[in-house]
């Protein structure tokens, strides 16, 4: 009931999402969504319509990121054995975190296990009054039935419904799986080193954001955001693989001071530009993905340098692939590019 509420009350927030941020400072005219048009607009000041001819582009790709399915292990083995607590809603309260006396609420399972922990939730929804901060070496587990002694996983989910609060991961070490994270705002904040997100669903006005990560891996997520889906910013080592982004702004933003991070195996779509490289970043890599923007399909700004978009499907309203003066080593290779709504 909660996940289909929020899907409703998105709806709405995505058609207000332009009324509350406004247009970017370059945004461009509104552009119809008539099919098989092709208008030619004046492309904006310090842009260059349409890829690079350059070619191939030597890249240093995160493929020293291990994918998601190692992730439990590599936690472990940075933290050591971590202690397990469980946690169902409408539980009695005064529980100790066993399988047969679990806590009725998050918030006592981390403040259980500040050193880190791995907490098991039960099925069904938990209603969060505020930010959630999740301490170093904690790994959230979600879709858990109960059962006398032990608890086995569903292969479904847990509902988290933050409000307009967010789930702060400052610290690092910390896996995310089995999850479906409701929020008005930005529902997952993370720094720090080594951070795992897998299977999560998130809906939120923003999706993730990734600020100051060293070695992060989102796979199998799906974000649906009234306005950013997810950000990288001063972050390095970033593997999306197998994320599906629908955002009323921008899909993936890629800032300045991050490096080493690939989008892999993907679907990014949005209502103005699906993926943005802003100058200043470096190494990055699009491979075997879908990309559509309303406006422009893949932007590297000016300074921007190293990028790749190769084996992928790249669509844009105005431009599949939009390239600012002064970028350098970008190369589109083996990709698809479609310019046209």
């Amino acid at each position: 009931m909660l996940g289909r509420l929020a899907l409703i009350t998105f709806a709405a927030a995505t058609a207000g999402c332009y009324a509350e941020h406004g247009p970017a400072p370059d945004a461009p005219p509104s552009i119809e969504a008539d099919a098989g048009r092709t208008s030619d607009p004046t492309p904006p000041p310090g842009r260059d319509a349409g890829p690079p001819d350059g070619g191939p582009v030597d890249l240093d790709p995160p493929d020293a990121i291990d994918g998601c399915a190692a992730a439990h292990a590599s936690l472990l083995a940075r933290c050591g054995e971590l202690p397990t607590v469980h946690v169902r809603p409408g539980a009695s309260p005064g529980g100790r975190g066993a399988p047969d006396d679990p806590f009725s609420g998050l918030d006592l399972a981390l403040d259980h296990c500040r050193g880190g922990c791995v907490v098991r939730l039960a099925e069904g929804s938990y209603e969060l009054d505020g930010a959630l901060e999740l301490p170093r070496c904690t790994w959230l587990s979600g879709g858990w039935i109960p059962a006398p002694g032990a608890w086995a996983p569903t292969g479904g989910r847990s509902t988290l419904a933050t409000g307009h609060a967010t789930i702060d991961a400052p610290h690092g070490h910390v896996l995310l799986e089995r999850l479906w994270i409701v929020s008005w705002g930005t529902s997952l904040s993370a720094s720090g080193d080594a951070l795992t997100v897998r299977d999560v669903v998130f809906r939120g006005e923003n999706g993730a954001t990734l600020d100051g990560v060293r070695g992060a891996r989102v796979c199998g997520a799906a974000v649906t955001a009234g306005y950013a889906g997810i950000r990288v910013s001063e972050s390095e080592g970033v593997l999306l693989d197998g994320v599906t982004i629908e955002a009323g702004y921008e899909g993936v933003r890629v800032t300045e001071g991050s490096s080493v991070v690939e989008i892999r195996d993907s679907s990014v779509g949005a209502e103005y530009e699906a993926v943005v490289v802003t100058r200043g970043a470096s190494q990055v890599r699009v491979s075997d993905s879908a990309v559509s923007g309303r406006y422009v399909g893949i932007s590297v700004s000016r300074d921007a340098h190293h990028v790749v978009v190769r084996d992928s499907d790249v669509r844009g309203c105005y431009e599949a692939v939009s390239v600012g003066a002064g970028a350098r080593d970008v190369s589109v290779d083996s990709s698809n590019t479609l310019r046209g709504c």
